[in-house]
């Protein structure tokens, strides 16, 4: 095995964990990373660019949001899926409260 890219998705110092799923979010054809904060964090979702990935920089942001309140604690559960029909991956998202999010 070969690792093509080691990096933080958040900054270093967190140490809530991170929940990831993984699609082509942006559909250009390279699997983006989906990234949902840990429990303990507030529920921030990032997306980083596959085709950045497999260019070896991790610098490139698809996305970079609080998928509810950034008060709560909670984390954000992230997965993706193919939900409305076009080539892109949609975002679901799980936070505190047992509220889940859409994003298309």
């Amino acid at each position: 095995r070969t690792v093509v890219n080691d990096f933080f998705v958040f900054d270093e110092t967190i140490r809530t964990g991170v929940y990831l799923a993984v699609g082509d979010v942006d559909g250009d054809g390279y699997a983006d990373v989906v990234a949902g904060a840990g429990a303990g964090g507030a529920p921030r979702v990032r997306v980083v660019s596959g085709a950045a990935l497999a260019a070896g920089r991790s610098d490139e942001m698809i996305a970079d949001f609080f998928a509810a309140d950034p008060g709560q604690r909670g984390g954000a559960r992230v997965s993706v899926a193919r939900l409305d029909g076009d080539a892109r991956a949609d975002l679901t998202i799980g936070t505190a409260g047992a509220e889940v999010n859409l994003f298309y």
